[in-house]
């Protein structure tokens, strides 16, 4: 697929796409061999001022699918980890509240992050 929005290479725009020019993407292709296992360097959740902003239904992102995983490891959460926050994730977000004596919001900041092992 090509980049259709090379001014957004270097943003953080994406929910975890890797955005490269298309000459760097042909010249990586004529270096690496297929299947060639890549890591990617950095934070989860990107670079940036908000990087562990507050969630509710209708966030998307790695954010959304990293407090699914949290929550479904923890036994709260039931659903896909898809990285879309619905009605499901809400649901896990209110039980696993109630099982900390929080207040039951269904949304996520900073004290929810913590609770879940993201923060400290």
């Amino acid at each position: 697929m090509r980049n259709n929005k090379p001014v957004l290479i270097g943003k953080n725009v994406s929910s975890g796409c890797i955005r490269m020019r298309n000459e760097d993407v042909e010249e990586l292709y004529t270096i690496i061999n297929v299947g060639t296992m890549v890591y990617i360097d950095g934070p989860i959740t990107g670079f940036g001022e908000w990087e562990f902003r507050n969630l509710a239904v209708g966030s998307k992102g790695n954010l959304v699918q990293l407090v699914q995983k949290r929550l479904k490891a923890a036994g709260f959460y039931y659903g896909e980890v898809d990285g879309i926050y619905g009605k499901t994730t809400e649901d896990a977000v209110k039980r696993f509240q109630r099982s900390r004596d929080l207040k039951v919001t269904g949304n996520i900041g900073q004290r929810m992050y913590i609770e879940l092992g993201i923060l400290e």
